[in-house]
């Protein structure tokens, strides 16, 4: 009598690896130590551990400048050996549906210039990842434009209940789409996987998209179960791209405007981005007054002699973090509480910093704007001790 066939397991394998622009340095080296060295090791002793990778340029940049090229060196040889794939993405992960166009098409450039300048040829990405899965549709077609074939989201953000063994495409454009899964994605997908591995009687697929940190430093896999799924023979692990090249047919969906972190009610609400740009939170209404009001300034003084200081302050100071530490809720069980007034002022110096770079501006322009970072930092602390002081006392 035939043996019943073993089940397997398809798992698509996406990490996302970012760090602040404004990150400490003691920080970053617990990161590298905890989660980069690590998943770098796995992947060279198993030449079977495939995965798509998006790295933010704000941390290539860090990297280099931290004195890990060997990190940098490591995963240009993983993708020259097409172990791994790149992403595309935006370099300070700003929050792409709240910027305007020109924004948004400039952080994406600058994603590419600078992560080709460190990994040259093996840099060529095929996907695209915007920074927290945040989706619009006029997102949508410009990285269709810019070359981009597809696109990563959450499958909270499709408009029908997804079979993740089918190919997608966005409605009017020509753009694939992959969802991951929500709650396999919030695990830790090894153990998930693993244990749905266990259990089931037929084949299987597993789409998970996480922060890499979860490797490691979020997370301590002290039993080993990562190496183990990876060592299965049963268990097929996927890059992105070689997964829909396996799928056949073609259905259509109209993703959301929302992100990989948004609840079901604020979506309804028409409040798809909670976490960066509440419109019943105060700190982020004026952070945004201030941003927009940076952005416009910034862009019309393109010829200043130091437009090039300015826009660098400026694009460090639109990185989602500054607005996502004043938002005041827990979004995942491996994030703390999003309320931390020193690194909302780390990017609104930033911000303020555009301001004062450009040599030809104005003095009543940058005397205005001066007043506006003054009243913000007011608010940021005022925020701070009426809220969390008084339950410290």
């Amino acid at each position: 009598m035939a043996k019943n066939k073993k089940p397997e397991l398809t798992w698509v394998n996406f990490l996302h690896i970012y760090q602040p622009p404004n990150q400490f340095p003691e920080i970053l080296d617990n990161v590298v130590k905890d989660s980069y060295i690590p998943l770098i090791n796995l992947a060279k002793k198993y030449k079977r551990f495939y995965f798509t990778l998006n790295i933010n340029a704000s941390l290539t940049e860090q990297l280099a400048g931290r004195g890990y090229g060997k990190i940098i060196s490591e995963l240009k040889k993983l993708a020259e050996r097409r172990q791994i794939e790149f992403t595309g993405s935006a370099a300070f992960h700003p929050i792409l549906p709240l910027l305007p166009d020109n924004e948004v098409i400039h952080q994406i450039e600058k994603n590419d210039e600078i992560n080709r300048e460190h990994f040259g040829a093996a840099y060529r990405p095929k996907g695209f990842y915007s920074p927290e899965m945040a989706y619009s549709n006029r997102v949508a077609r410009i990285v269709k434009k810019m070359g981009y074939k597809w696109l990563i989201l959450d499958e909270m953000q499709a408009d029908k209940a997804i079979d993740f063994s089918k190919k997608y495409y966005i409605k009017g454009l020509a753009l694939e789409v992959i969802f991951r899964e929500r709650n396999l994605s919030k695990s830790y997908p090894p153990e998930t996987l693993l244990a749905r591995l266990d259990r089931a009687s037929g084949e299987i697929v597993g789409i998970s998209a996480t922060d890499g940190e979860m490797y490691g430093h979020w997370h301590r896999d002290e039993n080993r179960i990562l190496q183990k799924i990876i060592a299965r023979q049963n268990v097929n692990i996927l890059k992105v791209s070689d997964f829909l090249f396996e799928r056949s047919g073609r259905e259509y969906v109209e993703p959301l405007r929302s992100s990989w972190e948004s609840l079901p009610e604020e979506i309804a609400a028409k409040n798809p981005f909670a976490l960066w740009k509440d419109p019943k939170n105060k700190l982020h209404k004026k952070l945004w007054q201030f941003a927009n009001l940076a952005i416009e300034v910034v862009n019309k003084n393109k010829k200043d002699p130091n437009y090039y200081w300015a826009r660098w302050h400026l694009d460090r100071g639109l990185a989602s973090c500054t607005f996502w530490w004043c938002s005041r809720r827990q979004p995942s069980p491996f994030c703390p509480i999003t309320w931390n007034p020193d690194e909302v002022e780390k990017g609104l110096v930033q911000l303020i910093r555009s301001f004062r770079s450009l040599e030809k501006l104005n003095a009543a322009v940058k005397i205005s704007a001066e007043k506006k970072y003054i009243l913000l930092q007011k608010l940021i602390w005022e925020t701070h001790w009426k809220d969390y002081g008084n339950k410290q006392a």
